[in-house]
């Protein structure tokens, strides 16, 4: 009987402490679980945010990225920036004023390079943007939360040491961190910098939908098959990829425009300018491939042969005519005469003003016979 008794407190002892590990086992996996649900909801920097525009030669500055089904379109007009962005080309948000960093102490190139975008186990639904910040000694960041119809302003930034790595934002604690290799080097929370309210935004707005509206009309597919219009495909602008530039046939207009390739294999309107065709005149001719850019050859055939060429420059996306060279043969008097102008002018001026420059501009002439 005291062996029956015995045996059973064994067991029972046996079954509690089975028991209490079991349960501690649960909380155990509570508690791990808890740990990874919280380390989830750090949204982090992904890494492969890629750039598909950036012209930085317009009054209106663009630079569009993209990451998977979302696209991040960026527009400066002066001192100001403006943010877009589509999911799957439908519009998160349409543009809102943010603070972006690209014209003090920095470039529009080196400001690209430091705009991050965070995610939350890469979905795309909301996140944050990070833009460079105002720099005085250490590096300092805007921060915006972004959602369907909403972008929030979360902060302002800084670094307090130089740390490479990619950023963690965690909405909790509102703690922003650059996490490298080594270690986790915590960003400081400064006084608020927050967006305010201009009475040059509304101008931006118009000027960006007039900007955007412009570049969705002008497609280069529209021309490629207008017999209206004649194309030169080479590389323009000389940064590997070859472009196109379209103009009128003779006698059908002045239209000139330049479509720079890019690495997606498309094509970008870059100038929409004249091909120096004149009424009564001379008529483009030809469109010949340079050193720096390309050259404009007009002609007109009037008791001899009357020939312009314009050189321009496209490098770094600026189309600078730089050089009109005249020559001329007259049958009558079998003399012929070379006549040069120097210049310096922007094509993406208005034609009236590129007009009144060549027309103010000294032509040097030679003749001979």
């Amino acid at each position: 009987m005291k062996k029956i008794f015995f045996l059973n407190i064994f067991f029972l002892i046996i079954f509690f402490s089975c028991e209490k590990n079991t349960l501690a086992g649960q909380t155990n996996g509570l508690i791990s679980s808890s740990k990874t649900e919280n380390a989830n909801n750090d949204f982090k920097e992904v890494s492969d945010l890629t750039k598909t525009l950036a012209d930085y030669d317009d009054d209106v500055k663009k630079l569009n990225l993209k990451y998977q089904d979302l696209s991040i379109n960026i527009r400066c007009i002066s001192d100001r920036a403006y943010l877009e962005i589509k999911k799957n080309n439908q519009a998160v948000f349409d543009w809102k004023p943010v603070l972006l960093n690209f014209y003090y102490d920095t470039s529009f190139e080196d400001a690209e390079k430091d705009i991050h975008l965070l995610l939350n186990n890469k979905d795309t639904s909301s996140g944050y943007i990070i833009f460079p910040g105002f720099t005085e000694q250490y590096s300092t960041y805007f921060v915006y939360f972004f959602s369907k119809n909403t972008l929030l302003y979360a902060g302002n930034y800084e670094a307090k040491e130089f740390v490479k790595g990619n950023f963690s934002y965690n909405p909790k604690s509102q703690e922003l961190a650059i996490i490298s290799s080594d270690k986790i080097s915590k960003l400081t929370k400064i006084k608020e910098t927050e967006t305010k309210s201009s009475h040059d935004v509304d101008k931006d707005l118009k000027l960006l939908a007039q900007s955007e509206q412009h570049s969705k009309n002008e497609k280069f597919e529209d021309y490629s098959e207008n017999k209206n219009y004649f194309i030169k495909t080479f590389d323009v602008d000389k940064d590997g990829i070859n472009d196109k530039i379209v103009s009128h046939n003779r006698y059908q207009g002045d239209e000139l425009l330049i479509f720079l390739g890019n690495r997606n294999k498309k094509f970008d309107l870059a100038l929409k300018a004249v091909n120096f065709s004149e009424d009564g005149g001379n008529q483009i001719s030809d469109i010949k491939e340079t050193k720096d850019g390309f050259e404009l050859v007009t002609e007109f055939p009037d008791r001899g042969t009357l020939i312009k060429k314009y050189s321009i420059s496209a490098l770094n996306k600026k189309f600078i005519l730089k050089q009109i060279v005249k020559e001329s043969f007259s049958w009558q008097d079998k003399t012929s005469e070379n006549c040069t102008q120097i210049l310096n002018v922007d094509l993406k001026s208005n034609t009236a003003e590129v007009q009144n420059l060549i027309a103010k501009t000294k032509m040097n002439c030679k003749k001979s016979k």
